[in-house]
């Protein structure tokens, strides 16, 4: 009977999470070892439902040799999350009974050393760091945008973030309102604004001007006057299973203040030191330059490190920052019921914390969003998993790294968060195999059926024409797909006359592709974008038109 029930639990806990459906297709031919690896790669991940369907392999012999004892390390694991389900740990005892402890606690304990919080926290937490402006984008010639009236009168600031593509000429195409705040209050005059502007152009290796895509700006509304112009030191521990108990921040200097205001970029400041088992830090180096240093030596005797052991080759980072940031603050009820479910350690609660700290830059915690993400990711909230995969990868509020980014989003894909799916699917593309390119194309056909991103039909679209694999190759379809992008949301007209023009061409209806391109070109040159690639392109249609 408990044969019955392990062998049932696997396709019903599975059946629910679209991703785990190459998985569980797997399983359902038989093909046990493709199934175990693929639950062996999200397992390694700390994907409890992944680890405890490890144990059901085990426990049923499936690919691997039947094995009590790694069936209940396994299970023991995924039932040590929070995430875990009460029929789980019933399971669990079951298998225990069957179980030589004294073996079964040996492996679990290495399982736990590779695949267990701590070691999850170690390899995936985000390094907390104030964002960097992006330089990724230098605008040359700028037409300020107009301070919409209403906002101005009821004193509310904000932001707008476009991502966009720039021509040889470095003027913007294809410009995409990525996000905003608040929502509809100055989108309209940024895009007015941005449409205008000329950017630096991206310039190859020898120096010429290419066109380049998605790069990004960020338009901000402040107020004169406003509470926004702030001066914060912000300290974090590069260790994420420590954490400060007490902490006194050094004070910011004028040599400081003067060297922030001239880069426009923070100071960064680290600090080396040991722990003697009360928390206070020993043996002090201070990296770089020693004259910013000394506002952090004066205090440093006053912090105490969360822990009841001596401690050696810590290190934290001391981040001077001086900016203006947007003023409006959340409802003071609601952001204090929030944050003390947040506190109390509830995962929505905690999405919806980080989230206000994203978007109210004022808040005292503004900043350390990551963390409370974090928090909500481990409890296994697929929404948190992908905005902290987002901000590793972006580098948004820490330091960027792409590994772990793809780590996170990945976690998230398999419990089908659709946005997820979308940046993985991109960057699939990017690999340029065919398997690759397959499963780009399923992320982003699941991700353009279950949001309403527009973007994300116009990269299938893309992929569907470019691809060099027939599994892929599918111009019909994504011909389709441009006839159904809401085009004042994503891109230009340009971008869409050549797209239909190439579909056309790749269908070998060269009279429709000459037209299509004719009007992008038209477009072009009436919008006085860079056209020459265009027209070289029209040039090569016609050609291909006149030799039927």
């Amino acid at each position: 009977m408990q044969r019955v029930i392990l062998s049932l639990f696997i396709f019903s806990v599975m059946s629910v999470f679209a991703d785990f459906h190459s998985a569980l297709s797997f399983y359902e031919k038989g093909d046990y070892e493709s199934a175990y690896n693929e639950f062996y790669d999200m397992a390694s991940m700390g994907e409890q439902r992944s680890q405890f369907n490890l144990g059901v392999m085990y426990y049923q012999g499936q690919y691997v040799s039947k094995d009590i004892n790694k069936a209940y390390a396994w299970m023991k694991l995924a039932t040590d999350s929070v995430t875990a389900k009460e029929h789980e740990k019933k399971m669990f005892q079951l298998v225990a009974k069957q179980a030589s402890t004294k073996e079964g606690d040996a492996i679990y304990i290495k399982l736990k050393q590779q695949f267990g919080m701590n070691a999850l926290m170690t390899k995936l937490y985000p390094v907390i760091r104030p964002s960097k402006k992006s330089s990724q984008a230098t605008p040359i010639y700028i037409k300020e945008p107009r301070y919409p009236k209403r906002a101005a009168m009821k004193g509310i600031e904000g932001f707008t973030q476009f991502k966009f593509d720039l021509d040889e000429s470095g003027k913007p195409r294809n410009i995409v309102l990525v996000d905003s705040f608040p929502p509809d209050t100055f989108d309209r005059n940024s895009l007015m604004a941005i449409k205008n502007w000329r950017f630096e152009p991206v310039k190859n290796e020898v120096g010429e001007p290419i066109y380049s895509k998605d790069l990004s700006y960020t338009l901000t509304f402040l107020l004169s006057g406003g509470e926004g112009q702030k001066e914060e030191v912000v300290i974090s521990l590069d260790n994420p299973l420590l954490s400060f108990k007490s902490l006194e921040l050094p004070d910011f200097p004028e040599r400081i203040k003067n060297q922030v205001a001239s880069t426009n970029y923070p100071v960064e400041i680290t600090v080396n030191f040991d722990i003697d088992s009360s928390g206070k830090p020993l043996n002090v180096v201070i990296d770089g330059d020693e004259r910013h240093g000394k506002e952090v030596m004066a205090v440093i005797d006053e912090w105490r490190v969360s822990t009841n052991k001596a401690q050696s080759d810590l290190r934290a980072s001391v981040i001077f920052v001086q900016e203006s940031k947007i003023s409006l603050k959340p409802k003071a009820s609601i952001f204090n019921n929030i944050k003390q479910a947040a506190l109390n350690d509830d995962p929505n609660a905690q999405l919806k914390y980080g989230l206000m700290l994203e978007r109210f830059p004022i808040l005292e915690e503004a900043g350390r969003q990551n963390e409370w993400y974090l928090r909500s990711a481990i409890k296994g909230n697929n929404a948190a998993q992908y905005l902290l995969g987002k901000n590793l990868i972006k580098g948004k509020g820490c330091v960027a790294d792409k590994a772990k980014g793809i780590e996170w989003l990945t976690r998230a894909a398999s419990s089908g968060q659709a946005e997820a799916r979308a940046i993985l699917g991109e960057m699939f593309i990017q690999n340029n195999d065919l398997k690759s390119h397959l499963k780009a194309k399923e992320y982003l056909e699941y991700a353009a059926n279950n949001t309403d991103k527009q973007q994300v039909k116009l990269q299938l679209a893309k992929l569907l024409l470019t691809s060099p694999y027939n599994e892929v190759h599918k111009p019909e379809v994504a011909l389709e797909l441009v006839d159904s992008i809401n085009w004042d949301q994503v891109g230009d007209d340009i971008t869409e006359y050549e797209l239909k023009a190439k579909a056309y061409a790749a269908i070998g209806e060269f009279e429709e592709a000459v037209e299509y391109q004719e009007e992008a070109l038209e477009e072009a040159e009436d919008g006085d974008f860079y056209s020459e690639g265009i027209r070289q392109q029209l040039l090569a249609y016609q050609a291909k038109l006149k030799s039927r």
